[in-house]
């Protein structure tokens, strides 16, 4: 391989370096503020780590064709130094910043959402609930009312009607019943 071959892996992989650690306090915080615990932790580290190695593995395979030297971990090793001694502290408050907005947002357009469209629909599904026991209770009346209307305009012949069914007393039975079950009816007025 040539010097520049060689040149431009050890930057590349000095930048991954970098990479690995600002990838790394970025899985820290989002492990921490999701409040991950136990079993689950190791999962995510083992993956946070498998993920690392295929993307630096990819990243040496296109440049030297996959060739791994002793140097090339001392080179990524000074890369995450480089970042820890250089740029942590600026890029975890940059990155608490960017959390606190991003989740800021979020409420944000939750909060949107619900006072634009889930309590518009709440409201209306209760005005639908209300209007419709209001109609059902419309029609219970009317029909309360037309019943007393009806017994009141029956009320001349009732002694004809029980003269007609006295020998039929089921029917006289269920007639005598919605008599005094029409009459009950008045404590709804």
């Amino acid at each position: 391989m040539s010097i520049q071959g060689e040149a431009i892996t050890i930057l590349s992989m000095l930048f991954m370096g970098v990479v690995m650690g600002i990838s790394f306090d970025s899985y820290q915080i989002l492990k921490q503020k999701s409040g991950i615990k136990g079993f689950l932790t190791a999962v995510c580290d083992l993956l946070y780590w498998i993920s690392f190695t295929f993307l630096a593995f990819g990243t040496l395979f296109r440049l030297n064709g996959g060739i791994v030297r002793f140097y090339i971990f001392i080179v990524i090793l000074t890369g995450f130094f480089m970042y820890v001694w250089l740029f942590r502290s600026a890029y975890m408050n940059f990155f608490l910043r960017l959390l606190s907005f991003v989740i800021k947002l979020y409420q944000f357009v939750r909060r949107l959402i619900d006072v634009l469209l889930i309590t518009p629909v709440k409201f209306l599904l209760q005005m639908l609930l209300v209007s419709g026991a209001f109609l059902v209770q419309l029609l219970y009346r009317f029909l309360i009312g037309a019943g007393r209307v009806i017994l009141f305009l029956v009320a001349p012949f009732r002694r004809l009607i029980r003269s007609r069914f006295r020998g039929r007393g089921k029917v006289a039975g269920f007639f005598l019943r919605m008599t005094k079950w029409f009459r009950n009816r008045k404590s709804l007025y």
